[in-house]
């Protein structure tokens, strides 16, 4: 068995400090610090391809004298892809190194691309792009559909079409023109549209494919595709515009929960519920080098699915503005008035979402998290302005506003669902009563001087129902502070610094959203339902609350995003019996 440094991985020694450094970025850099003398000789060796049982032997002894295994040494360092197995090099050699970087198996990959059947529908500006980079990367055979002839504007947007082809089927000259580039894949065509009077033979058609990419755009596309997931589970992902922002995904199957048809029946339809269409012209917009990023991003993702079969757009899709180059994930778990949508991964009891922040507030929360730095100094002094007696923090997570209040209120209650926060808020200490259970089945027989919403209504289908039993809890005078997600952040999709490109503010509803650690990362998805700011006044208005004051608080970092957009917003009512 051979073994190399891995020829994608930067790898350098700072002698001074004895360190080696491995990797350019974040994503992937690796440090070992105090480094014994030997490795780095011994990674200096391996620049040319050397046997396994070479090294160990030249390195058992130096290895042993520095109190160090050999084996172990070698084993962390394929681990880590510092160092990987030779393989021979062929056509896929640097597609190779890219998925070793990845921390993915190359062998495996390859094997699973070759060995995958991939079906595409509709070969225009972006599915024929699909092809040739999916046919490029060694997929085993590619399905293709379309009906239409190429015509002269294709070739701004499909560049794979050559002049000489205008006039032919699209997916005869995308299947000569695959041929020249890789004649390894195998590629069938169904020189047809996607239409209901097809639906037959494209169910007999794309029935072996492990996955199909969806880039036809008839008007009722969605609701063919239904049709087609009536009788093949295999997972479609989406790929087109919005607009004139591309978009990639959904990613589903016959099983998803709502599926293509539940989540478009306003297009599904359209067409029979006495809906008229205006622009009877109208056609998608389609740009060649937005046609690319779209392409490559989908097909990644195909990829990456055939692999892993993990996707980045299952049940989601990802939007691509071509004026900033800002992306937005988009939850397609969205709220139609006739559609019935359950928030899943809120419900009480389900706790693996609101464990992981459970343990990232443990850690973090009260120290550097985007809480901390934009929302704790406003709320502290809103909180120490009046007097308190009585004080009930619903949805109190680790018990950061139980604490501010503690020594200067009487009595207070944290309350929350979720039993880990709980323990770390017991274990910050106070004097402060942690009850875990729902608000609405709070009862203690005590009545408040104020109540705390804190990011809770936004998780709370049925709100005003929070707001009524809120209401009844407090004494005379009493207030609540409720703290909400803006919603022009919620509905941001783009910003460069002051400025910002705000789309479907107008929209409520189930929203799916990521939750960021303290390095920008992605911690995990909620759902919460997105509401605009009137709909939260006027719920506490027509309850009975005058609204006191109302803050959006702002990072005080001109480089945060929070600093340009407004990521919440603190509202303090009272109520007058």
């Amino acid at each position: 068995m051979r073994i190399q440094l891995n020829r994608a991985l930067p790898l350098t020694y700072d002698k001074s400090n004895k360190k080696i450094v491995a990797g350019q970025t974040f994503h992937d850099l690796i440090e070992i610090d105090d480094s014994p003398d030997f490795l780095y000789e011994l990674l200096t060796d391996l620049n040319v391809e050397t046997e396994l049982s070479i090294i160990l032997n030249k390195y058992k002894i130096v290895a042993e004298e520095s109190s160090y295994d050999i084996n172990e040494i070698i084993e962390n360092l394929l681990e880590e892809k510092i160092i990987i197995h030779v393989w021979q090099p062929d056509r896929y050699d640097r597609h190779r190194l890219f998925f070793e970087l990845s921390k993915d198996n190359h062998e495996t990959t390859m094997s699973a691309l070759s060995l995958a059947t991939v079906g595409i529908m509709g070969t225009g500006g972006i599915g024929s792009n699909v092809a040739i980079l999916l046919a490029a990367a060694g997929v085993g055979k590619l399905k293709i559909s379309d009906g239409d002839l190429i015509e002269e504007s294709n070739l701004t947007r499909a560049t794979i079409f050559k002049e000489d082809q205008i006039g032919s089927l699209k997916v005869a000259s995308l299947k000569e023109n695959i041929s020249e580039r890789n004649k390894t894949c195998g590629v069938e065509v169904l020189p047809l549209l996607l239409n209901e009077e097809n639906m037959d033979k494209f169910n007999a058609f794309f029935s072996e494919c492990d996955i199909i990419v969806l880039s036809a755009d008839p008007n009722n596309v969605f609701e063919l595709i239904s049709i087609f997931h009536d009788n093949n589970n295999i997972p479609i992902v989406n790929a087109g515009y919005l607009g004139r922002l591309g978009l990639i995904g959904p990613m589903m199957d016959a099983t998803s929960n709502p599926g293509f048809k539940e989540l478009f029946t306003r297009d599904c339809e359209e067409n029979r519920t006495g809906k008229i269409l205006i622009n009877r012209r109208y056609q998608a917009p389609s740009y060649g080098p937005l046609n690319y990023m779209v392409s490559s991003i989908c097909s990644h993702e195909v990829i990456r699915y055939l692999a892993t079969r993990k996707s980045c757009v299952w049940q989601k899709r990802l939007l691509i503005n071509p004026d900033t180059y800002e992306t937005l994930f988009y939850g397609y778990k969205i709220t139609e008035d006739n559609i019935e949508m359950k928030c899943d991964t809120l419900k009480p009891g389900d706790e693996t979402v609101f464990n992981k922040i459970a343990g990232y507030y443990r850690e973090h929360r009260d120290t550097s998290s985007t809480n901390k730095t934009v929302l704790d100094k406003s709320v502290a002094r809103i909180l120490t302005e009046n007097k308190y007696n009585s004080v009930l923090d619903v949805g109190c997570g680790i018990g950061t506003y139980c604490r501010m209040l503690d020594g200067k209120s009487s009595y207070i209650v944290g309350l929350d669902i979720n039993s880990s926060m709980l323990s770390t808020a017991r274990e910050l200490g106070g004097s402060i009563e942690y009850s875990n259970g729902e608000f609405m089945n709070y009862d203690d027989n005590h009545s408040f001087d104020l109540v705390i919403f804190s990011l809770v209504l936004d998780h709370v289908e049925n709100f005003v129902d929070y707001i009524l039993k809120a209401k009844s809890l407090l004494h005379k005078g009493g207030s609540i502070v409720c703290i909400i997600p803006n919603p022009v952040k919620d509905s941001c999709l783009s910003n460069e610094g002051k400025y910002m490109e705000v789309t479907n503010y107008f929209h409520e509803g189930v929203q799916r959203k990521n939750r960021y650690d303290v390095n920008d990362e992605i911690l995990c998805e909620v759902l919460s339902f997105k509401r605009t700011l009137p709909t939260y006044l006027n719920a506490f208005l027509t309850s009975g609350f005058t609204l006191h004051y109302i803050e959006e608080p702002r990072h005080p970092d001109s480089n945060h995003r929070a600093h340009h957009i407004p990521y919440f917003t603190i509202l303090e009512f009272r109520y007058e019996h």
